[in-house]
């Protein structure tokens, strides 16, 4: 163990620092504070590049298979566009006889409905759903 003295004087070395090296001192801490910050934003910057690069690189790699998936849609000759479909048939010559084959299934499924809201009946119920189910 040191005698008090040599502790004094140990304690008077380290602690005794003049004002130059007492500036220095913070001076050093405020570089290796300000050095880490710089090294976490580089990091952060080189991060969102790499990110932002990935990500167009993907979309870039998707739209490749798109248009590679198209062309071979159109080289075995089946539509890809609306346009490729042509004119959609038009049903009004046809809509009269659609709607006159739904008229008698449309009457019986609103004339059970009525009969089951009106009297609130299980077997009336059933007949309604079976009347939908035709």
């Amino acid at each position: 163990m040191a005698a008090p003295d040599q502790v004094f004087l140990l304690e008077s070395a380290c602690c005794n620092l003049t004002d130059d090296q007492r500036a220095n001192s913070n001076r050093s801490t405020h570089q290796t504070v300000k050095n880490l910050f710089q090294r976490i934003g580089l990091i952060f910057v080189v991060l969102v590049v790499l990110l932002i690069t990935l990500g167009v690189f993907f979309v870039w790699n998707k739209n490749r298979r798109v248009a590679a998936k198209i062309q071979e849609l159109r080289e075995a000759g089946k539509p890809v566009s609306v346009a490729d479909l042509g004119e959609l048939p038009s049903l009004r010559g046809d809509s009269s006889s659609i709607l006159q084959e739904l008229a008698a299934p449309l009457q019986s499924l609103e004339q059970a409905m009525a009969k089951a809201q009106s009297s609130g009946d299980e077997q009336q119920d059933r007949e309604m759903r079976v009347a939908i189910f035709r």
